[in-house]
């Protein structure tokens, strides 16, 4: 007979790591987390090696299922899987949270069995968000849709939360000040500006972007300044793609300018 390593009591259950504990030893351990609301995906370890088990481990003992609802709640879901996320029930009265596939056009709450729209987190209707779905942010990669027309977009995924702004034709992510400029007209009702213009022939050291309208090419000094979320009104030598600090005398031996 094995003996647990915490209490040193005889034991036959043993981790995938060859080590030996008492199930209700590990419970325990966990528990302690749990109660202090300290849990984290880390804390699913051996104590001895460090190697990490699943929370399914506990699956027949009395803390499963706070387990598993502390987990959603605290977004601490262990092998989430790229394609996968953790959202919010749509409906009102409802707290509960669960995972869905990032494709899914629309998902049924398990608890309150309400089923809506993933895009527009309203209740679900065979045509209200399917005929407007443009693409997918360029933040997350979820799809998204359009309303009455309005080319600039704002993704309200679980992981943009209403903070990424982007156009609906050419995709840039874009600032909330940019709601009219970025288009024809100054109208987000238009084509935007960059379907017009022609992208830079080089690409902003910082960034990479050739997107015009963010980053200028300064040709005779052969530099450019950027305005991308990135970049945020950074200085470039084009010839050797340092970043040039304000007040600076930049001395690159192939540049023009020294």
């Amino acid at each position: 007979m094995n003996q647990c390593l915490i209490c040193f009591e005889d034991t036959e259950f043993r981790l995938n790591c060859q080590h030996y504990y008492c199930l209700k030893c590990l419970v325990n351990m966990i528990q302690v987390k749990l109660k202090a609301l300290q849990l984290t995906t880390d804390d699913y370890k051996c104590p001895e090696c460090k190697s990490k088990f699943s929370v399914e481990l506990f699956k027949n003992t009395e803390i499963y299922n706070d387990l598993i609802e502390y987990s959603l709640k605290h977004n601490c879901i262990e092998n989430l899987n790229d394609d996968e996320m953790i959202v919010d029930c749509g409906h009102d009265d409802c707290n509960n949270k669960f995972i869905v596939s990032k494709n899914a056009k629309y998902s049924r709450c398990p608890v309150c069995k309400q089923i809506y729209c993933l895009n527009c987190r309203k209740p679900y209707e065979s045509k209200c968000c399917q005929q407007s779905i443009t693409g997918k942010c360029p933040r997350c990669k979820i799809q998204v849709f359009k309303e009455e027309g309005c080319n600039f977009l704002k993704c309200q995924s679980q992981y943009c939360k209403g903070q990424v702004y982007f156009c609906g034709i050419c995709f840039l992510i874009l600032k909330k000040e940019d709601h009219y400029s970025h288009f024809i007209d100054n109208n987000p009702y238009n084509a935007c500006r960059i379907g017009k213009i022609k992208p830079n022939k080089q690409k902003c050291p910082g960034c990479l972007t050739l997107n015009p309208l963010q980053c200028q090419i300064i040709e005779n000094l052969n530099q450019c300044y950027c305005k991308s979320n990135v970049c945020k009104e950074s200085l470039y030598c084009l010839n050797c793609s340092k970043k040039i600090q304000k007040n600076e005398a930049h001395e690159c031996k192939q540049c023009s300018i020294m």
